[in-house]
């Protein structure tokens, strides 16, 4: 547990004496708390003390009146000169107790505050020190200037680990590099082109803050860019005031999956297969992955993997006779992708090509659908790779000239698939168009 209290028990005048008031919350082992203790007492006694935990009152003390000068020091983490300690124990007091922690920034201030100066103070340390303002009621960051830098209304679901970059003169604060204190925070990000030696910012007023959505990063749960579990599920959105630059990311590799290797960002949360989503390699440091990048606002990022192109193989290796009627091209081609994303593909006579007779035939598979069908090329889309494979092996040719006046010879076969990112590797076959053979014998007739 973590108190704070104050009395006064001396007959001082006009707002004295009062009993031992304090105010307690609890607290865990290894976390940083941005804490605010704001005493408002009266002359009739009937002022509050309240206690505030990372931005959210917690705890509204009555009843409460004035202090007095005194000549006694002010104990903050340590009882000292006879302090007291928490009721119900307030009979207890004396020297040498300490509080088992690490004390930051202190921030004193001899009269009660407003929220012109109590929420840019709170968000000042929360910058400096990766403390999460409380989000249990959407709450704001601001400047010294008390201008809002981040919205907690416009950020509802994107308020976990809440970090930033950022100057603010007035408040002393150039926060060049910051992680969350949070135990969930896995993501550092420094201000400029090196994690190591970051750059100052540049301009004062000028802010960079990333949260998340609360999901795991450990696993490729997310579909993105038209791929199947692509990405992590957590997504982090940023906001940005002002002008911030270029930024290097670091994430430890243990806490992203093995193969996902890009950083996804795009102005739209699904990252889809657009110029919407943009992709870049991350780059390998030790046990850290690192990437550089310039945000802007409003844009969102994750990690992901990188795409898998698409195989094709196993077509037939000998030539195809044609004569008559239609001629199924293939019956062995297979597709194989890592990814399974969605695919297209495209069939094509090529070299050979006669207008006037040669056309393909496709055979309707359950599950695929053409875009494009013309006599020498055909497209088709299909959301399951089987069903694909299905399908180029249903696709005919066909010649419209019977008999022996059709033209004769080889025409070449392509077949290609793409699964929104890449094509794959084409294959071929040939096909020997021949002419009907004209019946010849010995006929009987009476």
């Amino acid at each position: 547990m973590l108190y704070v209290g104050a009395w006064n028990t001396s007959n001082d005048g006009s707002g004295s004496p009062w009993s031992f008031k304090d105010s307690g919350v609890a607290i865990n082992t290894d976390q940083a708390y941005v804490l605010t203790f704001q005493i408002n007492g009266s002359g009739s006694i009937l002022g509050v003390m309240e206690l505030f935990l990372d931005g959210l009152l917690i705890a509204t003390t009555t009843n409460v009146g004035l202090l007095y000068a005194h000549d006694s020091d002010i104990g903050v983490g340590a009882m000292i000169e006879e302090s007291r300690f928490e009721s119900p124990t307030d009979d207890e007091s004396g020297d040498g107790y300490y509080f088992k922690g690490l004390l930051g920034d202190i921030v004193y201030y001899k009269t009660g505050i407003g929220i012109t100066i109590q929420y840019p103070t709170e968000s000042a340390l929360a910058i400096k020190y990766g403390v999460s303002i409380d989000q249990t009621s959407a709450a704001d960051y601001y400047s010294s200037e008390f201008n809002v830098i981040w919205d907690g209304s416009a950020n509802t679901s994107y308020n976990n680990d809440i970090t930033a970059l950022g100057r603010d003169d007035n408040s002393l604060i150039n926060q060049v590099k910051s992680k969350s204190t949070n135990s969930s925070a896995v993501l550092t990000i420094a201000n400029g082109a090196n994690f190591d030696i970051p750059s100052g910012i540049a301009s004062d007023l000028n802010f960079m803050f990333w949260a998340h959505n609360g999901a795991s990063s450990s696993s490729k749960t997310g579909d993105y860019y038209g791929l199947t579990n692509s990405g992590t599920a957590r997504i982090w959105k940023v906001s940005e005031v002002g002008t911030i630059g270029i930024t290097r990311l670091q994430i430890p590799k243990s806490s992203i999956p093995s193969d996902a290797t890009m950083l996804l960002v795009s102005s739209d949360p699904t990252f889809p297969n657009s110029v919407a989503t943009s992709t870049v390699d991350l780059i390998s440091s030790g046990n850290n992955w690192e990437v550089p990048y310039n945000f802007t606002n409003n844009q969102y990022f994750t990690f992901g993997s990188s795409n898998t192109a698409p195989v094709l193989s196993s077509i037939e290796s000998a030539t195809l006779n044609h004569c008559d009627g239609n001629s199924a091209l293939t019956a062995a081609l297979s597709i194989a992708d890592a990814d399974n994303d969605q695919i297209t593909a495209t069939v094509q006579i090529g070299t050979g090509y006669v207008a006037v007779e040669d056309s393909l035939v496709y055979v309707p598979v359950a599950g695929v659908t053409t875009s494009l069908h013309t006599k020498q090329r055909i497209d088709l889309n299909a959301a399951s790779i089987t069903d694909m494979q299905t399908a180029l092996r249903a696709i005919q040719y066909h010649n419209k000239i019977s008999g022996s006046s059709k033209t004769t010879g080889n025409r070449t076969i392509s077949f290609t698939v793409n699964d929104g990112f890449v094509n794959s590797n084409q294959l071929t076959r040939t096909l020997n168009v021949l002419q009907t053979p004209i019946p010849s014998g010995v006929y009987y007739s009476n």
